[in-house]
């Protein structure tokens, strides 16, 4: 199988990704990865659902950090088609724009935890945006 790794996951604050293309890999898949780490830590993602006002840097980051994985993500398609692209934890919104570029194509959200429940345990926000996660 050919899998793409997709996304703004940290594999080093959330080694389950790489732990999740290492097992295609040994299992003798072919994997790339498109991939571009957000920088945020969960409490500041976390600080922003607190603060509406600061969701401005998550969005501008964002969508930076999208340029250049959908550029990434394009240049390893030229190649050969996916057989599944698996969005890495903690992308919650990155899954939109797998769907977007692939809309075809087999697309695996590994969703360790909801975002939603997540701010509303560590803020108790009942803001738009937690409803949204």
């Amino acid at each position: 199988m050919h899998i793409l790794g997709f996304g703004t996951y940290d594999e080093a604050r959330h080694p389950r990704i790489g732990i999740l293309l290492e097992g295609f890999r040994a299992h003798g898949d072919q994997v790339v990865e498109a991939n571009k780490p957000l920088g945020f830590s969960t409490a500041e993602r976390v600080a922003m659902l607190a603060k509406p006002w600061l969701t401005y840097r998550l969005a501008g980051r964002l969508l930076a950090r999208w340029w250049t994985i959908a550029q990434r993500a394009r240049r390893a398609q030229e190649s050969s088609s996916f057989d599944a692209i698996v969005v890495g934890y903690l992308a919650h919104f990155d899954v939109v724009l797998a769907r977007v570029l692939f809309p075809r194509d087999r697309i695996i959200l590994d969703h360790l935890i909801f975002a939603g429940d997540t701010a509303r345990d560590r803020t108790g926000a009942r803001s738009l945006a937690a409803a949204m996660l």
